[in-house]
């Protein structure tokens, strides 16, 4: 993994069923990657549109990365199309990063919960 890889921001929360997802925005994941995402999106090919989740269950109070598929962290969002999952092979370290991020906004999030929005609804919105 690339040592200068990291979460940048919360993308958006979302509420589903038990759980939190959490998308945050990821900068510098490792060159390979990138080259891979830039022949998936070719001329569409957006730095800015890495990413990885964090799941928060409501029930457990408890954090973990949540990779879309088995054995993957990070994701590319194409210009056209679903989220692409990649293994970066995130450190200790990022995944302790990502997590304090929504640890950070865990409080806000909850509080949106007890509003009582729609199920799937997205809680917070950044920019990339």
């Amino acid at each position: 993994m690339s040592n200068d890889m990291k979460c940048t921001g919360i993308a958006e929360c979302v509420h589903c069923e038990d759980e939190l997802l959490f998308y945050l925005e990821v900068a510098n994941p490792p060159q390979h990657i990138q080259d891979e995402a830039r022949r998936i999106d070719g001329e569409d090919y957006m730095p800015s549109c890495f990413g990885t989740c964090v799941k928060y269950a409501l029930y457990e109070k408890t954090f973990e990365l949540s990779p879309d598929m088995q054995g993957t962290d990070i994701y590319y969002e194409p210009n056209e199309g679903n989220r692409v999952w990649f293994a970066a092979g995130a450190t200790e370290e990022f995944m302790k990063e990502a997590i304090s991020l929504c640890e950070a906004s865990l409080e806000a999030e909850l509080s949106k919960l007890n509003q009582k929005p729609e199920q799937g609804q997205n809680l917070t919105m950044g920019g990339m």
